[in-house]
C-alpha cells in the first residue's frame, strides 16, 4: 500500500550538518524519538501495539525524515487521531521549556528526560540543527528549530532536572497525635523555667506506667512551677495530648489542668517512714 505523505498528519525531522555526524549520535537520536513518541501514546492511552512512528523516507545530504502515524494509514479519515501534531507539540513544549526556563512548565519524568537529551545527541557544533516541520508547513508554528545552543542548554537544564527527580527525600518519622481526657499525671522531674523542654518529665499510670517528656500548652506551666506547693507530691488531673512516634509514645503536651489533689501514696510513705523513725 503506497503511502502518501500528504493524506495524513507527519512530522519532519531535518537535521543539517556541515561535518559528518557519527552513527551513535544518529541512532541514539531515533531511540529518543521512538521512545518519546511511545511516551507520548501512553499519555493518550493508546498501545504502541496500535500505533507506532513509521519512516517514509531519508533524503541525502542532510537526514531529513519523514514521520507519520501507523494508525493514520490504516485509518486515514478518523480525524480524531491526530497523534503526530499533538506529539510535535509536546516536544516543542518540553524542549522550550528546558532550554529558556521560562513559561509554564511542562509534565515529565526522567525517563522523557533522558529520551529529550537522545533526541537533541546529533547537535554537537553551531553547523548542526535539528529542525522540526509538521506537514511541510512552514507558517509560524508549524516549524520548530533546535540549535546548538538550545541542545546545550537543554541538555544541561535536562540533567538538572534528571538529578533533582531522582533524589529520595528523606523519610520523615510520622508522628501520630491522641488526645485524652481527665487523666491523673504524676510528676517525677520538673525542670525549673518556664521554657517547654524534654527535661520536666511525668507518668500517666492509664496510659503508661513510664515516665516520658511532658511539654505543656502556653501558661500552663508557669501555674506549677510558680506554685507554693511541690508539684512532685501532687497528682494533676489533665488533658493531654499524647505525641507517638514509630508507633511509641514520645511525649505528652498537657492542654489543661483540670484539678491538682495530693498524692496520698507519698504520704503514706513519709508518714510511714517517719514511724519507723519513731
Amino acid at each position: 500500500m503506497k503511502i502518501e505523505k500528504d493524506q495524513r498528519d507527519y512530522l519532519t525531522i531535518k537535521i543539517d550538518y556541515k561535518k559528518s555526524i557519527s552513527l551513535y549520535n544518529f541512532k541514539t537520536s531515533i531511540d529518543g524519538w521512538y521512545n518519546q513518541y511511545n511516551k507520548h501514546l501512553t499519555s493518550q492511552n493508546i498501545s504502541k501495539e496500535e500505533d507506532t512512528l513509521m519512516i517514509k523516507e531519508i533524503k541525502s545530504g542532510s537526514i531529513e525524515m519523514f514521520l507519520y502515524s501507523s494508525a493514520m494509514s490504516l485509518f486515514p479519515h478518523i480525524e480524531t487521531i491526530n497523534t503526530i501534531t499533538t506529539f510535535f507539540t509536546s516536544i516543542k513544549n518540553i524542549v522550550g521549556y528546558l532550554s529558556t526556563l521560562k513559561g509554564t512548565k511542562p509534565k515529565y519524568d526522567i525517563e522523557e528526560l533522558q529520551n529529550i537529551k537522545q533526541i537533541v545527541a546529533p547537535i554537537t557544533n553551531n553547523d548542526n540543527s535539528i529542525s522540526l516541520t509538521v506537514n511541510g508547513n512552514i507558517e509560524i508554528g508549524n516549524v520548530y528549530v533546535i540549535d546548538n545552543v538550545t541542545a546545550q542548554i537543554t541538555r544541561k537544564n535536562a540533567d538538572k532536572e534528571i538529578k533533582r527527580l531522582s533524589e529520595v527525600e528523606p523519610v520523615v518519622p510520622v508522628l501520630d497525635e491522641l488526645f485524652k481526657e481527665k487523666v491523673l499525671l504524676k510528676f517525677r522531674i520538673v525542670e525549673g523555667t518556664n521554657k517547654n523542654n524534654k527535661s520536666t518529665k511525668g507518668i500517666i499510670a492509664e496510659i503508661d506506667n513510664k515516665a516520658h517528656p511532658i511539654f505543656f500548652d502556653e501558661g500552663l506551666k508557669q501555674q506549677i512551677v510558680l506554685g507554693s506547693d511541690n508539684s512532685l507530691v501532687k497528682k494533676y488531673l489533665v488533658d493531654v495530648k499524647i505525641h507517638k512516634e514509630n508507633e511509641a509514645i514520645s511525649a505528652y503536651t498537657i492542654l489543661k489542668i483540670i484539678d491538682v489533689q495530693d498524692d496520698v501514696s507519698i504520704a503514706q510513705s513519709e508518714n510511714t517512714l517517719f514511724s519507723e523513725d519513731m
